[in-house]
């Protein structure tokens, strides 16, 4: 009997957390433009990050996103370019500390006069981040690509992981394919 309500509150708990725990990605892009001509590339500070320093000291979350950036899109044939870039490439992270709390009340009832009655408190301290990358034309400096990623992280020790993911799911769609 404790074995079924032990199992009932776990299997509640984790099935409250994965559905929380789901990531969430998207991109969105000017049709118009022609991403064929784009080869050389470099890194500028989002305007985000220029109206708030305070996001600016995230730094080792930008070090990934870079480091993971430059991989991807130098194996698909883009090169790093200080002097003459075809587009620029900048992004921005943003968490925010959160605290969940679900409370579990398990009763039993056999009959007249038999009732049993149990509460488990689950706690769950996690960041709740997004990263938005932003592609910009360097000719005309417009917006031509965006892309942003949304996931939580519960566990501080597989931060570096998330955001690398979150920097792979962004660029999986880059560069858009051309409509037919």
């Amino acid at each position: 009997m404790k074995r079924r309500q032990a199992l009932l509150m776990v299997c509640g708990a984790l099935a409250g957390t994965t559905l929380l725990e789901a990531a969430k990605s998207g991109y969105d892009y000017d049709p118009e433009f022609d991403f064929s001509k784009l080869k050389r590339y470099t890194w500028k500070t989002h305007p985000v990050m220029e109206e708030n320093p305070r996001l600016a000291q995230v730094a080792i979350a930008g070090d990934i996103v870079m480091s993971d950036g430059n991989e991807i899109l130098m194996k698909r044939g883009y090169i790093p370019d200080e002097f003459e870039p075809d587009f620029y490439i900048s992004f921005f992270v943003k968490g925010t500390m959160e605290r969940e709390e679900q409370r579990f009340d398990s009763s039993w009832y056999y009959g007249p006069g038999t009732a049993w009655t149990s509460y488990q408190t689950f706690t769950r301290n996690f960041v709740d981040g997004t990263l938005v990358i932003d592609i910009v034309d360097a000719k005309s400096g417009k917006l031509i690509w965006r892309a942003f990623y949304q996931d939580q992280v519960s566990d501080w020790k597989k931060r570096h992981k998330k955001i690398s993911k979150g920097v792979r799911k962004a660029f999986e769609k880059f560069p858009p394919k051309k409509k037919r």
